[in-house]
């Protein structure tokens, strides 16, 4: 009988164990899948800093009352804003230094959006030409008073980044020498 008790406390504990990993891990079971997408996919170097804007978004509307993410940002590279108008983050959900945003409803009412965020990237003077990696990681997504539903979601696009091209049309100059009178004098005969 003890030798019962200790292999149904075993499977008990084992049950238990199974039971609370499958519900702290937020596997995102409802099909949504995101996508980045940049206003330019191609820019030139610059003399100046430029800007470029990526927007991601899901592939459906969405429930959420919370969301967090780390948004990718490229060595160099600094972040002039991150927002997400449906949601309407705070200063105090964003931190653009490192990109990370942590945010939540006021009420825990969730809202409906397809929206996951838009970033604004400083791209800095002189950067090197190349491809260059953009997107978010990280991303965490709740509903319903808290209940996550996606912890581990993430998007990304490449910007492309060219040599400046010559614009101006080529300029040709034709040297031509002027032709020097040299006189000579009529008692040189």
């Amino acid at each position: 009988m003890n030798y019962l008790k200790k292999v149904l406390s075993v499977l008990l504990a084992v049950a238990m164990c199974i039971t609370l990993a499958s519900t702290s891990y937020a596997a995102n079971t409802v099909g949504v899948t995101f996508s980045a997408s940049l206003d330019k996919t191609t820019i030139e170097t610059s003399a100046s800093a430029q800007q470029v804007v990526m927007t991601v978004k899901a592939n459906k509307d969405i429930l959420a009352d919370g969301m967090g993410m780390t948004v990718l940002i490229p060595e160099g590279w600094s972040l002039a804003a991150i927002e997400n108008e449906v949601l309407q983050f705070a200063s105090s959900n964003v931190n653009l230094a490192n990109g990370r945003v942590n945010y939540a409803t006021a009420d825990g009412e969730n809202w409906t959006t397809n929206l996951i965020v838009k970033v604004t990237y400083n791209v800095p003077a002189n950067v090197a030409v190349g491809t260059y990696t953009l997107g978010i990681q990280e991303l965490t997504i709740s509903k319903d008073y808290g209940e996550e539903w996606e912890d581990a979601g993430s998007a990304s696009t490449t910007l492309e980044v060219k040599a400046t091209s010559d614009s101006e049309a080529a300029v040709s100059y034709d040297a031509v020498l002027d032709k020097t009178t040299i006189e000579t004098s009529a008692s040189a005969q």
